[in-house]
């Protein structure tokens, strides 16, 4: 994904997915670097399970560790829109 703005349009599920299929790790990487397991990877890109507060912000210190805390602030948003 090229920039925040773009996610902003997007549902959760749909940046987290694609986030995760654009980056150069597999979901066990991802798994293994944010504490959880790869059915849970697999439960979020799915749309069946959300991630918790510090596997999320593990997440998006790997994929995009120079703008971590924007990425993070756009995760927050697209879940408060998803609860409404």
């Amino acid at each position: 994904m090229d920039t925040v703005a773009q996610g902003a349009k997007m549902k959760f599920t749909q940046w987290i997915r694609e986030s995760i299929q654009d980056s150069k790790y597999t979901r066990q990487e991802i798994a293994d670097h944010t504490g959880v397991s790869k059915p849970a990877v697999d439960k979020w890109m799915a749309g069946d399970q959300h991630p918790k507060t510090v596997p999320l912000f593990m997440l998006c210190s790997l994929l995009w560790p120079l703008h971590r805390a924007e990425h993070l602030e756009l995760a927050a948003l697209l879940l408060m829109r998803e609860k409404r």
